[in-house]
This record gives C-alpha cells, sequence and structure tokens, in this order.
C-alpha cells in the first residue's frame, strides 16, 4: 500500500520536473524561488532529487537570484551586441549598393562636397580650357599631317559630299557660301606653297651646305608652313575634326611600330641583318647557284626580302603622308599628347556647380 501511494505521488509531481526544465530552457537558467514555485509544498527529498537529477542531465543549475540576472544581464549585452553588429554590416552593404548601382545618387553625394564656384572663377577656369585647347589646336594646324586633311575635307565639299556646317563652327550661311566660292582658290595656295617647301627641301639635301644656309633653308619653309596655317585657320574647324586629326596622327606610330616589328620578326626568322637579307635575296635573283653557295633555301630567303620590302615600305608611305619622318612623327606625338592631357585636366578643375 505504501508502495503504491509513493507511485501515486511520483506521477503526481512528474510535470513539476518537466516544467522546471522548460522554465529554464526558456530563462536560460533556474533560480531557488523558481524551483520552489513549480515543486509542491509537500515534495520530498527523493522528488527534489529526482527533478535536479533531470535539470543535471540537461545541463541546467539552478542558482541563486544574482546570478541569473547577472548572467540573463550578459546574455542580453551579447544580444544586443550581435543586433547592432548586424545593423552595422547592413548599412556598409546598403552604402556599397548605392555606389555600385546608385550612379546619380553618387553624383549627388560627391556634388555636395564640391566648393561653389563664383561666376568670375568659373569664367576664369572656362578661358584656361579655352587656352589649352587654342595651344592643342595651334599644334596641329602647323603640322603638315593636317594639311593633308584638310585639302581632304574641302575636296568633299566641293564635291557636295560634305557641308562647311559639318566641320566649321562657322554659323552665318553668307558666310559659309563665301567660304565655299573661295576654297580651291584657298586649296591653289596650300598646293603652290607645297612645291616650295619641296624646292627647299631638295635644296637642304645638297652636300657641302654650310650650317647658315640650312638654317636660312628652314627659316623659308617655316614661312610657307606659316602661310598654310593661315589657311587651315579660315576653316574653322569644329573641336571635333581637330580631335579626330590628332587621334589619326597617333595612329601613324602604331601604324610605324607594327611595321617594324614585322621586320624584326623577319630577322629573327631568318637569322640575319635586313641589309644582309636584301643582299642575299639580289644574289639569290641573278644567280640560280647563289643560294647554294650561300648555304640558304632560295625561295626562304625571298620570301623574307618580300617581306622586308612590303614593311619597309609601309613605314615609307606613312613618312610621305605624314610629311615627316619617323622621329619627327614620335616627337608630334608626344606633343600632342601632352597638350591633351593639359586640356583634360583643366576640364577636371572645372566644377559643375556654381553661385549664381
Amino acid at each position: 500500500m505504501a508502495s503504491s501511494t509513493k507511485t501515486t505521488k511520483t506521477r503526481k509531481h512528474a510535470p513539476g520536473k518537466l516544467e522546471a526544465v522548460q522554465l529554464a530552457k526558456e530563462k536560460g537558467g533556474l533560480t531557488y524561488d523558481d524551483l520552489n514555485e513549480i515543486l509542491p509544498e509537500d515534495a520530498s527529498a527523493e522528488e527534489i532529487d529526482e527533478v535536479m537529477v533531470a535539470l543535471g542531465d540537461v545541463d541546467i543549475e539552478v542558482v541563486d537570484e544574482f546570478r541569473v540576472d547577472s548572467e540573463t544581464q550578459r546574455r542580453q549585452k551579447e544580444k544586443e551586441e550581435r543586433q547592432r553588429r548586424a545593423e552595422v554590416r547592413r548599412e556598409a552593404a546598403q552604402s556599397r549598393l548605392e555606389r555600385a548601382d546608385d550612379p546619380v545618387r553618387m553624383y549627388l553625394r560627391e556634388m555636395g562636397r564640391v566648393p561653389l564656384l563664383t561666376k568670375d572663377q568659373e569664367v576664369a577656369i572656362a578661358k584656361r580650357i579655352e587656352a589649352a585647347e587654342n595651344e592643342l589646336t595651334e599644334v596641329l594646324l602647323h603640322t603638315p599631317y593636317t594639311l593633308k586633311e584638310v585639302q581632304m575635307l574641302a575636296a568633299r565639299i566641293l564635291a557636295g559630299r560634305l557641308s562647311v556646317q559639318q566641320i566649321s563652327d562657322t554659323e552665318e550661311p553668307k558666310e559659309q557660301e563665301t567660304f565655299v566660292k573661295q576654297l580651291p582658290k584657298l586649296m591653289d595656295q596650300i598646293s603652290e606653297m607645297d612645291h616650295c617647301v619641296e624646292r627647299q627641301e631638295k635644296r637642304a639635301r645638297r652636300s657641302g651646305l654650310s650650317e647658315q644656309s640650312r638654317a636660312n633653308i628652314q627659316k623659308r619653309i617655316d614661312v610657307y608652313r606659316a602661310r598654310q596655317a593661315d589657311i587651315v585657320c579660315l576653316f574653322r574647324l569644329k573641336q571635333k575634326e581637330i580631335a579626330k586629326i590628332a587621334r589619326k596622327i597617333k595612329g601613324l606610330k602604331r601604324r610605324i611600330s607594327t611595321a617594324r616589328d614585322e621586320i624584326d620578326r623577319v630577322e629573327r626568322e631568318v637569322g640575319f641583318e635586313r641589309a644582309k637579307i636584301h643582299d642575299m635575296g639580289a644574289q639569290v635573283r641573278r644567280s640560280a647557284g647563289a643560294a647554294k653557295r650561300l648555304g640558304v633555301e632560295r625561295e626562304a630567303i625571298l620570301e623574307a626580302d618580300r617581306r622586308l620590302t612590303m614593311a619597309q615600305r609601309k613605314i615609307d608611305q606613312i613618312e610621305s603622308d605624314a610629311r615627316l619622318d619617323s622621329d619627327s612623327i614620335t616627337a608630334l606625338i608626344d606633343t600632342i599628347k601632352e597638350k591633351e592631357e593639359t586640356v583634360s585636366y583643366t576640364h577636371l578643375t572645372l566644377p559643375t556647380k556654381r553661385i549664381v
């Protein structure tokens, strides 16, 4: 009978054990006061031990009130810290997303950092931009290659395939009409001065000339080039046309480099320098037995000689079109790049906001 009573009593308090475990998991711990509230008033020592064992099985320790409060506060602080860090990460990710995917917002944010300009300051910077662009234009207008490009533009205008309005800043229709009427005469003047330059250059190639004579010839050439540049100025070319000419001139260097690379490649493949290859090619053409005597394959030498000749012709043609030698073309391109960098830098100094 006593055994039956004990079993009934244990079952009666079994839910208290489960309740204690559940409450401890929710609160992160369990105090003795919590345990007293859960257990019945007449709980025996064995029943209390049973609950304590159950709590121990799930690594829950019964502590005093102060310790639970401290532990709870610590865990609460850790939770708040985790939430704060997560929020910081979300904000950082959002900021990166705005920078990458919202150029308008990025532009407005950057604009807020740009100092405002007065109207006078803006005018001063605009004048510097104009001066830098004029320097670039001046370099190009005095370049022989530009004369060739202008002559091509003039031919297209006279043939009716291009209008003055498309290439020139001249806006008045009457001025455009007058310019077109004068164009044939202007082109004749450019061609005439080209002939004068050619005659002077031919004189400069004579042997036995003194340094003073060469200097005088160069002065006359400069005068003719300056007159041609004055005629080119009458076109009042738009800035985009000036930029096109600059791009074409810079492209000459790439074309020359490609041809020179071909020459180097042939020399490496055959194992002889260019002059030697040309000499062997000439011998092979004159004599059927020359290839055997020289210890080379006839077709290989002839092909190498042909490739070298074609590459050199490309360089000669480029120099002829530019009316400059390769070294002068390289120097001109360096000058153009320098002027373009000046123009770009000057543009960057002009903010897009000003005080009205």
